[in-house]
């Protein structure tokens, strides 16, 4: 979908007195929700992952870095007893759509920056390890 299909969808749905619109952004479900005073923006972080009580304390802690990084604009993590998994939310005030698409963008933006955080320990490392000590690391100043 390119952006302005994004932003005709989200107008549309603007228009419509409908329920929440549920997009699948980067591989992830991100919902729109209306309220009385604005929109609802909401990212789940991630799925198949079990949410304990180290995963929540790390999550506090970093909600302390973000909302010192991005201040009103920061995303809050949420843990949703329906799915039991975590989801970054966001308050949008205008129904403007293009304004709209920017809130989205920065939140998937954290929703990445996010996962990347609290995911780093539970990754395997896809990368093969670089021994150092190989003939072209070691020549140092001696090469020609």
């Amino acid at each position: 979908m390119t952006s302005t299909e994004l932003i005709h969808l989200i107008e549309d749905w603007l228009n419509r007195m409908g329920g929440p619109l549920t997009l699948d952004i980067d591989g992830g479900p991100v919902l729109l929700t209306r309220y009385p005073r604005g929109i609802g923006c909401s990212a789940r972080l991630m799925s198949a992952i079990e949410v304990d009580d180290a995963l929540l304390h790390r999550a506090l802690v970093f909600s302390s870095a973000s909302l010192q990084r991005f201040g009103l604009q920061a995303a809050a993590p949420a843990y949703a007893k329906e799915d039991k998994q975590l989801w970054l939310l966001m308050r949008h005030a205008p129904d403007e759509p293009q304004a709209l698409c920017r809130t989205l963008e920065m939140l998937v933006n954290q929703r990445d920056a996010w996962q990347g955080l609290l995911l780093a320990e539970r990754r395997d490392i896809a990368i093969p390890v670089t021994n150092l000590h190989t003939l072209a690391w070691s020549q140092g100043d001696w090469h020609a």
